[in-house]
Parts: structure tokens; sequence; C-alpha cells
């Protein structure tokens, strides 16, 4: 094992939450131009969501397995592209939505639907690429999900700051 893999992080907790809070203030600039009528919309025809999640949850893990196995890295480093690809997309990708002037309500609904089924398809995902890749194998071990965790994080930095963006629009449309 290359000594690169040996490294182990700790993340403060006060600085997760900053990070936490930050993210919640991108959704909530995201979402100052939703309105609860696109979301309707969104759910009486989830197919953008239903393709969103598979782009999410297939296409990506194994567009990043393939990269892994042609440039053969740190098996550190590859379980770190894995991950990052079996994760669901957030803040971020919704401010580059709204950015793009891409449709912010689907990506919203992206970002909440793929969190909330995170929960289950992170870890499969990962052990699944990661178990079957010669690259990353010998240093998939185990990985621990609290969904409950997960949860409330989704609660505090999608849920909150969406309907908190959509209720100042709706009562303050000119702010």
């Amino acid at each position: 094992m290359a000594p690169i893999d040996q490294l182990q992080f700790t993340f403060d907790a006060s600085a997760v939450r900053a990070l936490n809070v930050m993210l919640a203030a991108i959704v909530f600039g995201a979402a100052l131009d939703v309105r609860v009528v696109d979301f309707r919309r969104i759910l009486s025809s989830p197919r953008g969501p239903l393709i969103g999640a598979i782009a999410q949850f297939v296409l990506l893990p194994a567009l990043a397995s393939l990269i892994i196995w042609l440039i053969r890295p740190a098996p550190s480093f590859g379980l770190g592209l894995l991950l990052v690809a079996a994760c669901p997309g957030g803040a971020v990708s919704n401010f580059i939505a709204m950015l793009a002037r891409a449709n912010v309500a689907l990506s919203l609904t992206v970002s909440a639907f793929s969190t909330l089924i995170a929960m289950v398809m992170t870890p499969l995902i990962f052990f699944f690429w990661g178990s079957v890749n010669p690259v990353t194998a010998t240093l998939l071990r185990e990985i621990s999900v609290d969904p409950l965790e997960i949860a409330v994080a989704a609660l505090y930095m999608l849920v909150v700051p969406t309907l908190a963006a959509i209720a100042v629009r709706h009562w303050r449309p000119s702010a």
C-alpha cells in the first residue's frame, strides 16, 4: 500500500457546520426564482428526476470506474473518485443550474431525490465499483452511512433553504 493510502483525515465539527450553512445559503439563492408551480409541473411528469437519478447513480460511477481502469491511480485516489461519483449532486450543481438559466426546480428535485436514495445507493455503488476494480479493491474495507444524519443534512441544506426561498418569493415577489 502506498504511503498516501495510509493518510487519515478528520474534519472539525464546527467547520462542517459552517460549510453546511454556506451550502444552504447557495441553495437559498438558487431557489429564489423557483415557484411552487415549478415543482407541481415536475411531479406531474417525473421523468426528469428519474433520468437525473439514473445518470447520477449509474452513468457517473461507471464513467468514474472506467477512468480508474484507464489511468490506474493510487487506490486511495481511485476510491475517492468513486466516492465523489457515487454521492448525489448538491448545492453547487443547483447554483450552476441557476447561472446557466436551466430548470432550477428540476435541479433541486433531482438533488433532493438523489440525496434521499443515496442512503442506500451510495454505499452499494461505492462497494460494487470499488470491489470490481483491481486498483481499488485492495483498499476497500467497509463504508458506514448514518441515514438519519443524511436526512437531517438534506433537510437543513436543501429542503429548508428551498422552502424559505419560495416563501420569500411568494411574500416579497419584488425583493
